[in-house]
């Protein structure tokens, strides 16, 4: 079983797209972990869409990062007494 992350955002017109890798990392991750995997690795590059384009411009963009979830992330350990 495998689990992926993709996440998604979308970039102003006339603006280019600034991927902060530690907060899309960072979230990939928080996701992979309430799946029960320790940890997302990105792979791939990222995957720019244009949806509206006017003459040579790109009027509506979205940017797209996938994730893999890897290994398992064990319980947490119980006391012993």
């Amino acid at each position: 079983m495998m689990g992926l992350v993709q996440l998604g955002f979308d970039v102003p017109a006339l603006q280019r797209a600034r991927i902060d890798d530690y907060l899309a990392l960072s979230t990939a991750t928080k996701q992979c972990q309430n799946w029960g995997y320790d940890r997302a690795v990105r792979y791939g590059d990222p995957i720019y869409t244009c949806s509206v384009i006017s003459g040579t411009q790109c009027l509506n963009e979205s940017v797209t990062l996938n994730y893999q979830c890897q290994g398992v992330a064990l319980p947490a350990s119980q006391p012993v007494y």
